[in-house]
């Protein structure tokens, strides 16, 4: 490596000081074992206390959680599946600001956001099946829900927790009571609904990072027991927290004849990471009669933010650019020489810096730092309960959005690879209807359901600039013996997906104790893409440098006819679970289903022969699990295993022609065990702990084998940890006559994970925990409330996700989690 100056922390994985930012393995693991030693202790100790004590069975019993998993309200406890889920007041005291906030309490599941070549896209897997890429070839493999209404793409799913009133997780195949077919699991909010009654609230914050956030809601009725409104919002906003630097500013010496780009004395060109965004909804409900109640919904949502932060790890040699030390760098409309390799004077000294411009050399062409989300819906929702005995309930929404965000992939004022998309729209109509009802006198509840998605998206890049600079990588030089200036180009392909889908289900109660489930669903579904290329020419052209997509060289011809491909899926998915309830406080269950993520096609052909579909993800699982209460409700202990055979994973590879390609790989073997504890040992003291373990055997990698780029029979699987540990503790003191103090202290834990279906260990993340802390006072008539918290309390420092494009782009690059944040925030209960 080059001894090239730095002047703070060093961010890259070989060094040192990274390492030393990164959590020691063996501290985590004595922490882990003093904080459990703790958990147990306070309870037993408790415990004792309480029982010594006459009324002991009234002092600190846990909340019944509800939850509507089976399409009926029930309590956690009685639900064969295996669900984390937190109700409105519990989201609030752990400070959970959207639904990726999840994944620090579910075990097995990983929430996070894209880094910034995805945009504003959850990143979610259960039990190790999930999606990464936000391209709309692909189907997600975790359902995300708002009120009962599917958004078909990962992109625009990370949804805000304002004014909600539970989020519910549940792991393994789901598809036999509701909604689409979800391979991994699903991801549920559920909105407060009104009540009439003239209550809400607002609240005002302000942090670091100059952060700030009002919101609030009102619920009242406009004719009392007939029609309820409630309407929330807010608006928030925070600056980023990676800073752009201008390195020819930064280090003349090192910059050949690059230009400046700022005049600033501090040289600074800007921010990532910051955000800014508004937000409002209605819920409305009619009840004409007792037994007939319809519902209206609509949300608009105006995020505009900056890129998300993005960090160069590592600039490599070897790739589809070759070794950067002999490639020659030349603006091919002027001749001018740049005088500078791409290589690693341009990692800089710490993980929230960067050099990127997001401007090309070449051409002249800049890009907008942004990424900004525009959405809005409508959903009606109605529940009648008939004459017949039966429910009716149908659920018609149509939802819209449209988003734009830029990535630069290069760190440096020379580009590797940049795009944006401008164009980047989706709208959908969904429909669902579910009849349900009993038989048998009550030993029968069934379900019958019909679901139908009809979703229209457009896949906007513009302009994807790929090795902007002269550079003439060892596989693309034979053609073009002129030279090629890079694979530049707009995008504009639009996308159809349809839906239709059957499904029954029924519960058959032997006895008080024995239940039976038993259902069964059918999918019939396509996706079409069209693909559209638009050369972005030279200015002013230069006949020395062709563009490589020419139809007289193979690189990307035969596009101008719109060439298009449709995968189908059309299947039976089954779902089997026996039920026991050993005794009011002891129930287990065992179940079989399957799921499926649907087809689609390659997102990134160079060749018009890679416009190919892919077919179908297929998972079989099989789940054995406890739901059990302890020491009269103060100890809740649920755990479940399970054994999934995941077969067809569509894993996208790096071809030679530098083309993503995806193939259906072999036969994995997923095994795992989890469990959630929840404590209140006496009044006012709260526990809760939960850990998942995932087992990835690969049986057979099939076609996939072999691919550069592609896994191993040995790789651990992208975006996976092996291990994940969460702990929470919350106290409430009583403050007499001034109110209620509470303290609460939260930490989260995982081993290490990779980033890429080859683990390039430049792409891993090694293990570590993070701490969050808040402090709540409430009045004694609680109508007001004041907190402080505190987010990554010890100020670690880890990647969120890492993208390895060594492959293609000589480069490795990550998105830093925040550091350390603190909020303050005020709020008026009425």
């Amino acid at each position: 490596m080059n001894n090239y100056p730095r002047s703070e922390v060093i961010s890259t994985p070989a060094t040192p000081l990274y390492r030393y930012y990164h959590w020691n393995r063996s501290a985590v693991g004595t922490a882990l074992l003093v904080m459990l030693t703790l958990f147990l202790v306070l309870f037993t100790a408790a415990s004792a206390q309480a029982a010594d004590k006459d009324d002991s069975k009234n002092q600190g019993t846990l909340e019944t959680v509800v939850v509507t998993a089976r399409r009926v309200t029930e309590n956690l406890q009685d639900t064969p599946i295996a669900i984390s889920a937190l109700n409105g007041d519990q989201l609030q005291a752990r400070g959970f600001s959207n639904v990726l906030d999840m994944t620090k309490v579910s075990p097995n599941v990983t929430l996070q956001q894209a880094g910034s070549s995805g945009g504003k896209s959850a990143v979610a897997f259960i039990r190790g099946v999930g999606q990464s890429d936000f391209t709309l070839a692909f189907e997600p493999g975790v359902g995300f829900y708002m009120d009962d209404v599917y958004y078909g793409t990962i992109f625009g799913s990370i949804f805000d927790l304002t004014d909600v009133d539970h989020v519910e997780v549940l792991r393994g195949p789901q598809g036999t009571l509701f909604g689409k077919n979800n391979e991994g699991g699903a991801v549920r909010v559920f909105t407060t609904q009104p009540k009439g009654d003239n209550s809400g609230y607002i609240e005002a914050g302000f942090g670091n990072y100059d952060r700030y956030q009002v919101k609030g809601a009102y619920d009242f009725a406009l004719i009392p027991d007939k029609l309820l409104l409630r309407v929330s919002g807010g608006f928030e906003g925070v600056d980023g927290y990676v800073t752009r630097y201008d390195f020819v500013c930064k280090h003349p010496d090192l910059s050949g004849n690059l230009q400046r780009e700022t005049t600033r004395a501090d040289c600074k060109l800007g921010t990532e990471g910051g955000d800014e965004s508004k937000a409002f909804r209605f819920n409305m409900i009619w009840k004409p009669t007792d037994e007939l109640e319809v519902g209206l919904s609509g949300d608009f949502l105006d995020d505009n933010g900056e890129t998300a932060a993005s960090k160069t790890i590592a600039i490599t040699s070897g790739g589809a650019l070759g070794d950067y030390n002999t490639n020659v760098l030349l603006n091919p409309t002027s001749g001018f020489y740049t005088g500078v390799p791409l290589d690693q004077r341009f990692l800089t000294d710490s993980p929230y810096t960067t050099y990127s411009t997001f401007k090309d050399t070449s051409t002249g062409f800049k890009l907008d730092p942004t990424n900004d989300v525009k959405a809005w819906g409508i959903s009606n929702t109605i529940n009648w309960d008939t004459p017949m005995g039966v429910h009716v309930k149908n659920v018609l929404a149509y939802r819209a959005y449209r988003g734009n965000f830029s990535v630069d992939f290069s760190g440096a004022p020379l580009i590797n690879a940049m795009y944006s998309n401008p164009k980047f729209v989706h709208h959908q109509l969904t429909e669902e209807l579910n009849i349900s009802g009993t038989a048998f006198d009550d030993k029968l509840d069934w379900v019958i359901g019909a679901y139908y998605y009809d979703g229209y998206s457009r896949q906007g890049m513009g302009p994807v600039i790929l090795t902007s600079l002269e550079i003439i990588p060892p596989n693309i030089a034979p053609f073009c013996p002129l030279g090629c200036y890079g694979l530049n180009f707009y995008t504009n392909d639009p996308v159809v997906v349809k839906n239709q889908s059957g499904f029954i289900h029924g519960e058959y109660h032997f006895t008080d104790k024995l239940s039976l489930e038993a259902g069964v669903r059918y999918s019939d579904e396509s996706k079409k893409y069209t693909f559209t290329r638009e050369i972005i020419p030279l200015n002013p052209p230069n006949p020395l440098f062709t563009p490589a997509f020419d139809p007289d060289y193979p690189a990307l011809s035969g596009f101008a006819g719109h060439p298009s491909a449709t995968s189908s899926t059309s299947r039976l998915d089954p779902k089997v679970a026996l039920q026991y309830q050993w005794t009011p406080d002891i129930m287990t269950y065992v179940q079989y289903a399957t799921g499926y993520k649907g087809g689609g096609i390659n997102p990134h052909p160079v060749f018009i022969t890679d416009v190919q579909p892919f077919a179908e993800e297929d998972l079989t699982s099989y789940e054995i699990g406890a739901k059990t209460q302890w020491f009269d409700n103060r100890l809740r202990a649920n755990l479940a295993g399970f054994i999934s055979d995941y077969k067809d994973l569509q894993i996208t590879v790096v071809a030679p022609n530098a083309a993503d390609i995806v193939q259906n790989a072999g036969h994995i073997r997923i095994s795992g065990i989890e469990g959630e504890f929840d404590a209140e040992p006496v009044e006012g003291l709260l526990m809760n702990a939960s850990f998942g373990y995932l087992h990835y055997h690969t049986i057979d990698l099939g076609y996939a084998a072999g691919v550069p780029g592609g896994p191993t029979k040995t790789s651990k699987p992208a975006y996976i940890p092996t291990w994940k540990f969460n702990m929470g503790m919350q106290y409430a003191m009583p403050l007499q006559d001034a109110g209620t103090l509470t303290s609460r202290l939260d930490f989260t834990f995982q081993t290490k994970i990779y980033n890429d279906p080859s683990n390039n260990p430049l792409a891993k993340q090694g293990a570590y925990g993070l701490l969050d802390a808040r402090v709540t006072w409430d009045s004694p008539d609680t109508n007001w409330e004041v907190a402080v918290q505190l987010k990554n309390a010890l100020d670690k420092v880890y990647y969120v996700n890492m993208f390895d494009d060594s492959a293609s782009v000589n480069a490795v690059t990550g998105q830093p989690g925040w550091p350390r944040t603190v909020m303050a925030s005020v709020r008026r209960n009425f």
